[in-house]
């Protein structure tokens, strides 16, 4: 229970210290069930003024580790090789 504590407690200040920034979508911790927050994911909109490349090397001069996660739907080649995008 002590590393879920732990992981919380990182992405609680993850959220605080990042919820200023316009454009930056957080995760919202919904009362059940509980984030252990292994990871947390962030969505950068247009307002954000870059990608998300340009996002984690800014991140990464600051000693934050990250990397693309998920590509959006839209993103997918196996949607692009079918048509609907």
């Amino acid at each position: 229970m002590q590393i879920i504590s732990r992981k919380r407690w990182i992405g609680q200040e993850y959220s605080a210290r990042l919820a200023d920034l316009k454009g930056l979508q957080l995760p919202v911790e919904e009362p059940w069930p509980a984030m252990s927050t292994g990871c947390i994911w962030l969505v950068l909109s247009e307002e954000m003024g870059m990608d998300g490349c340009q996002f984690a090397q800014k991140l990464k001069k600051r000693g934050i580790k990250s990397r693309p996660f998920f590509l959006g739907m839209h993103e997918q080649p196996v949607f692009h090789e079918r048509g609907p995008f």
